[in-house]
C-alpha cells in the first residue's frame, strides 16, 4: 500500500485569539493584527515636563520657577513642548510597531475624537503622511475623508479604508481605481459551533468532564498542583503513613520543600538542559537552576539541598538488576548512564484523531472506548489493572475529533529499545509532615498514577512515540523489541544509589511495559475514531 499522508499540524496550543500591548508586540509577527485603540493615547502630565536635554540625559521639570515668572513660564512652556514632542514621537513609533506586526492582514481603527487628539499616533500618522506636515487642528469629516482616501491610493493595492456608517456594522470601502464603492455587511454566525472538535492534551481531557470549563475555554489543570491552592473541599484524602522498614521511614532530600507548578516547571527545564553523564554533573545543575529560578521568580530557601536532590535522582536506579532497564551485566538503569546522544528532550507530538482535520461529526473517539481498549488487554496482575474501570467511571463521558498533542518530558535510548521517562514533583506525603522514602514506594506511586490518571498521559506518550518509530524505522520497526515502555520518575523519592528498594521495585519510580497489543489498539482507535 501507499505511504500515509503526513499533514503538517499546528505548532502551538496557544490560543487562537491573542491580546498583548504594543510594547510587548515588539519582535513578534502575527497572522492577523487588530488594532483598535492606536486612535487614543494615554495622554501626559502637563503639570510637569518629562523630556530629554542636548545631551540625552532624561529631565523631569515640575515648573519650578527660579527666576522672573514670566521667565519661568516661557521656560516650562518650552520644556513641556519638548515632552510633548517626546510624547507624540513614541506614539508614533508605536503605531510603526502595531502595523508592521501584521503578515497578511492589519486592522486600524480611527475616530475623530479630539480629547485624544493631542498624543494619538495614528491620527499624527495618517494625516501627517496624507498632507506632508505636521497635523494642526483636526480638518472637517470631507476634507478628513478626502486625506484617508489619498492615504489609501498612496498605498493602493495594499491599504484601503472604510467608514462605518451605521450601527448595524455596515461600511463602505472606497476603491483606490475609481470603481464603484463595495458594501461590506457581517457574514452569517453559524447556529452551532461543533465543540468536539479539538486540540486536545491530558490536560484538557481531564478538564473537559467538567462543563462550565467547556463553556469558557479550557481550563489549565495543574500536573503536579500546588497545595497550597487547593481547599478542604477539593483536597485529595491524606496518605496513609508511610511503609517502615528497609530504609523506608528515612527523609527524603526535598522533605519540606515547598512545589507547586513553578517548582515543577524549574526542575523541568533543570533536567533538560543538563548532560547527565557531565562529570561536573553538581555544578551544571547548579548553574541551570540559578538560571532557571531567576526567569521564572522562584526563591528557594535552600538552592543546595535541591541540587543534592536532583544529583541523586540522576544517580538512581531505575529498575531492579536484572530486570527490563538493565544497562548492561546486572546494573540497572540509571539518567547518568545515558548520553546526549541517547536522549530526546521535550518531544512535541501532534496526532490526528479520527481523521484529524478530516474528522467528520460522530466520529469522535470517546474516553469510555478506550477504557475498554485497555480493560481488553491489561493482563491480570498488572499494577493498574484496576484503573480502566476508575478511568471509565469519572472521564468515560469525554469524547473528542481532532488532534491529541503533549510534549515528552524526556525519550531513551537503551539498547534497542526506547523508554518514554516522564519527571514529577508531587508531594505525596501528609500536608506539615516529613516526607519519607516510605511514601514513595512503588505500590503507593501506582495508587498516585491512578488518583491523577497518569496512565492516560503515558499511553498517549506510548501512541506517538509508536507513530514516530514506525515511521522513522521503516521496515525495521518492531514493536514488542522497541517499546521499552514508561518510566514516572517521582523526583522526591529518589535518593541515589541508596534509595530503598521493595519487591515491586525502587522508591520514586514506576515503570510500566503495557502490552504492546494496547498501544497498537489504542493508535488504531484514535487513528479511526468511531465507527
Amino acid at each position: 500500500p501507499p505511504p500515509p499522508q503526513h499533514q503538517q499540524r499546528l505548532e502551538s496550543d496557544a490560543d487562537a485569539v491573542r491580546i498583548t500591548t504594543l510594547h510587548r508586540a515588539k519582535g513578534l509577527e502575527f497572522g492577523v493584527v487588530l488594532a483598535p485603540f492606536l486612535w487614543t493615547s494615554a495622554g501626559v502630565e502637563w503639570s510637569c515636563a518629562r523630556y530629554h536635554d542636548a545631551d540625552g540625559t532624561l529631565v523631569l521639570d515640575a515648573g519650578c520657577r527660579d527666576g522672573p515668572p514670566a521667565d519661568g513660564a516661557r521656560r516650562f512652556k518650552a520644556n513641556r513642548d519638548r515632552a510633548h514632542v517626546e510624547a507624540l514621537a513614541e506614539e508614533c513609533r508605536l503605531t510603526y510597531v502595531a502595523v508592521t506586526r501584521a503578515q497578511h492582514r492589519g486592522v486600524l481603527w480611527w475616530a475623530p475624537t479630539k480629547a485624544n487628539r493631542p498624543l494619538a499616533g495614528l491620527t499624527e500618522t495618517l494625516l501627517r503622511f496624507a498632507q506632508d506636515d505636521q497635523v494642526g487642528a483636526l480638518p472637517d469629516a470631507q476634507l478628513r475623508d478626502e486625506r484617508l482616501a489619498e492615504v489609501a491610493r498612496r498605498g493602493a493595492p495594499h491599504l484601503a479604508f472604510s467608514r462605518v456608517t451605521g450601527a448595524d456594522g455596515s461600511a463602505t470601502v472606497p476603491t483606490s481605481r475609481g470603481q464603484a464603492a463595495t458594501p461590506l455587511r457581517r457574514g452569517p454566525v453559524p447556529s452551532a459551533v461543533p465543540r468536539d472538535w479539538i486540540r486536545a492534551s491530558y490536560s484538557r481531557l481531564k478538564a473537559l468532564h467538567e462543563p462550565a470549563d467547556v463553556e469558557i475555554g479550557e481550563r489549565l489543570v495543574v500536573d503536579e498542583p500546588d497545595p497550597r491552592a487547593q481547599t478542604d473541599a477539593d483536597a485529595p484524602p491524606p496518605p496513609p503513613a508511610p511503609e517502615r522498614g528497609g530504609g523506608l521511614d528515612r527523609e527524603v532530600l526535598l522533605s519540606g520543600v515547598a512545589g507547586g507548578a513553578t517548582f515543577g516547571t524549574v526542575v523541568h527545564a533543570v533536567l533538560e538542559h543538563v548532560d547527565f553523564s557531565a562529570d561536573d554533573l553538581r555544578d551544571r545543575i547548579a548553574a541551570e537552576l540559578a538560571r532557571w529560578s531567576a526567569r521564572h521568580l522562584l526563591t528557594l530557601d535552600d538552592p543546595g539541598r535541591v541540587v543534592d536532590a536532583l544529583v541523586a535522582a540522576v544517580h538512581t536506579p531505575l529498575g531492579l538488576p536484572g530486570g527490563p532497564l538493565t544497562r548492561t551485566g546486572s546494573t540497572a538503569l540509571r539518567l547518568a548512564d545515558v548520553a546526549p546522544a541517547d536522549r530526546l528532550d521535550e518531544v512535541a507530538f501532534e496526532l490526528g484523531v479520527a481523521g484529524g482535520s478530516a474528522s467528520r461529526p460522530g466520529s469522535a473517539v470517546s474516553v469510555a472506548a478506550i477504557a475498554d481498549v485497555v480493560a481488553t488487554h491489561l493482563p491480570a496482575g498488572d499494577p493498574l489493572e484496576a484503573w480502566p474501570q476508575r478511568l471509565g467511571a469519572e472521564l468515560g463521558g469525554v469524547a473528542w475529533r481532532g488532534y491529541l498533542a503533549g510534549f515528552i518530558d524526556l525519550v531513551v535510548r537503551s539498547g534497542d529499545g526506547y523508554l518514554v521517562i516522564d519527571h514529577k514533583t508531587n508531594t505525596l506525603g501528609p500536608p506539615g509532615q516529613p516526607l519519607q522514602y516510605g511514601h514513595y514506594t512503588p505500590s503507593r506511586l501506582a495508587d498516585a498514577m491512578v488518583e491523577e490518571h497518569y496512565p492516560l498521559q503515558a499511553l498517549g506518550y506510548l501512541v506517538a512515540l509508536h507513530r514516530q518509530l514506525r515511521l522513522r524505522l521503516g521496515a525495521a520497526y518492531e514493536p514488542d523489541r522497541h517499546l521499552a515502555g514508561v518510566a514516572y520518575l517521582f523526583l522526591r523519592g529518589m535518593g541515589g544509589p541508596d534509595t530503598p528498594i521493595t519487591a515491586d521495585g525502587v522508591c520514586g519510580v514506576f515503570t510500566w511495559r503495557p502490552p504492546t497489543a494496547l498501544v497498537v489498539a489504542l493508535d488504531e482507535l484514535l487513528d479511526r475514531g468511531a465507527r
